[in-house]
Order: structure tokens, then C-alpha cells, then sequence
């Protein structure tokens, strides 16, 4: 096994430099927006987010192994000690389908135990490779409703007004994700009503987009991330851009 330390960078050509000469070893993968070396001497799996504005240089922590009996020990660890925890089985996120376990320590910092099965040519389940290549040519043009939404322009102004009225004044925080967005609110019954709703409407008219709706280990905060090629323009159709 070996630690995981993920950060976030402001540029990561010049993370992937320091650290290529800081290790003296190549940078292990390398896709847009992420990078990640897999060392010998220390033992440590160094991941990069190129994730400028994030308030935050540590994205988490983690430990990899290569069985899952591994992941299966550190599952009934915590569920023995009776800690939160999340179990997740062959997800795809940063380019690897993986199972894992997370938790969450008291200051909110995750951890994640995991073994990856595959490489992906994708951050996650949601992004196509011709749907990465075409969100990299719209890169700087602005958002076009068309390739955001299916539903008729007058529909699509009203959900985005509801959107606006009725969900983003409970945004408690944003988090600039390498293929998305991710917003976090206050848990109450009559917003996470709402939620569900807005994620179930969405799936149904944006299939390029990927929503998830979830509730975070200390029970009282709700996330929700949408993932895409269309992710920033449909953040900024519904007014909270960056």
C-alpha cells in the first residue's frame, strides 16, 4: 500500500515540473486538468487537480492498495469503530474505475481507502472522449443553450428562473471540479425536496450532463455536483458562474 496525497494547483505544468524534478521520477498520467505520480521511494501516489481558484491547496488524503480485501478490512474497520463512511464500487472518477471506502475526519477532511481496477479515458462516468474534445473547442466562447438543455427556449428560461430563485440564494459554497461544478447547502428537508426534484428534471431534458445529488458524511450538508462538457455553461445560464 501507499499514501495518497491529492492537491489542488494553479497550474499544473508547473506542479508536474516541480515535482517530476522534486521526486526524480516522470509524471505517472497525465489528461486535461489532472495528473498523478505513482512513486517507489516514499511510497506515495501524488494526484494533481489543476483547480486555480479553489480555496484550498489539499483536496484529500487517501491510501491505495491492490486487492480489494484491502477495502474490504478498511470497510468493516469503520463500520466496527461505527464511523460515517461511504462505499463505492468500481466508480470512475480521475481517469481509474476504482472501489473504494471514504470517511470524513471531525474538520471535514476526506479520506479515501481504494484499489484501482482499470484505467478510464474519462474523469468520470458521465464525459465521452468526443464530448471532452468538444467542450475543449468551446473553451472561452459563450454558453449555448441548445447544447445545455433539450427543452424549448421559453421552458428553459423558466427552469433556469427557478433555478435561481429557488436554489442558488442556498449556495453555501462552490467547488471548481477538473469536469464540472460542485455547490454545497445547508441540509433541510424543504431544500433537499427541491434538489431531488431539480436533478430529477434536469436528467431528463440535459443528457449531457451528469447530476449527483448527496448527502456528505457529517449529516448535515447536501452536495451537488454537475459534471459535462456543458457544466460551465449551464452554470452560467442559471446565473453563478465563477
Amino acid at each position: 500500500m501507499r499514501l495518497q496525497l491529492a492537491l489542488n494547483v494553479r497550474d499544473l505544468d508547473a506542479a508536474i515540473g516541480f515535482y517530476s524534478r522534486m521526486f526524480g521520477v516522470p509524471v505517472n498520467k497525465r489528461k486535461p486538468g489532472y495528473a498523478n505520480f505513482a512513486i517507489d521511494e516514499p511510497p506515495l501516489k501524488l494526484v494533481l487537480f489543476e483547480l486555480p481558484d479553489a480555496p484550498e491547496r489539499l483536496n484529500h488524503l487517501g491510501v491505495e492498495v491492490f486487492d480489494d480485501e484491502a477495502v474490504t478490512i478498511a470497510t468493516e474497520r469503520l463500520k466496527a469503530a461505527g464511523m460515517q463512511h461511504r462505499v463505492e464500487d468500481e466508480t470512475t472518477c480521475c481517469y481509474a474505475k476504482a472501489n473504494k471506502v471514504w470517511a470524513q475526519e471531525p474538520d471535514g477532511l476526506r479520506w479515501e481507502w481504494y484499489r484501482v481496477i482499470e484505467n478510464s479515458a474519462t474523469f468520470g462516468e458521465a464525459a465521452k472522449p468526443e464530448e471532452e474534445a468538444a467542450s475543449a473547442s468551446r473553451v472561452g466562447s459563450q454558453p449555448d443553450p441548445l447544447q445545455v438543455c433539450s427543452l424549448p427556449p421559453d421552458a428553459l428560461q423558466e427552469r433556469l428562473a427557478t433555478v435561481r430563485r429557488e436554489i442558488l440564494p442556498h449556495v453555501r459554497s462552490r467547488e471548481a471540479l477538473p469536469d464540472g461544478v460542485a455547490w454545497t447547502f445547508d441540509q433541510s428537508p424543504e431544500l433537499r425536496t427541491r434538489l431531488e426534484e431539480l436533478v430529477a428534471r434536469e436528467r431528463e431534458c440535459c443528457g449531457g450532463l451528469a447530476f449527483d445529488l448527496r448527502e456528505l458524511l457529517d449529516g448535515r450538508t447536501l452536495r451537488l455536483s454537475v459534471r459535462g462538457p456543458d457544466a460551465g455553461a449551464f452554470e452560467s445560464l442559471a446565473g453563478h458562474g465563477s
